[in-house]
């Protein structure tokens, strides 16, 4: 993640505006994903080829999202002050990438 933190303040308590700034991106992300879990659950005993490419299609995707979640919700931490949530978030998120549990985010072709 290479946002630079913008938001708070030390020591300034951030306003229920900001914190719903930074919120409502994720919320959207999280609609996103329940909608591709429900395809994956209705095709999770599909037989028919086109159905299971559907479901894993669908299964990646919402894979994609957990990172895209998890990454903007460290951002949205840091920048309403909770720096130390947003580190051990940071951390899980590094730990759960280490053990093979979630790939790694795609990497920038070089330029």
């Amino acid at each position: 993640m290479d946002e630079s933190p913008q938001g708070a303040t030390p020591g300034a308590e951030p306003s229920d505006a900001e914190i719903a700034a930074q919120i409502r991106p994720i919320l959207e992300l999280t609609a996103e994903r329940e909608r591709l879990a429900v395809i994956v659950e209705r095709l999770r005993t599909a037989s028919d080829p086109e159905e299971r490419a559907e479901r894993d299609r669908a299964g990646n995707a919402m894979a994609d999202l957990d990172r895209e979640i998890c990454e903007r919700s460290i951002i949205a931490l840091d920048r309403i002050g909770l720096w130390h949530a947003a580190g051990m978030a940071s951390a899980a998120l590094d730990q759960t990438i280490a053990s093979g549990e979630m790939d790694p985010p795609p990497r920038e072709p070089a330029a």
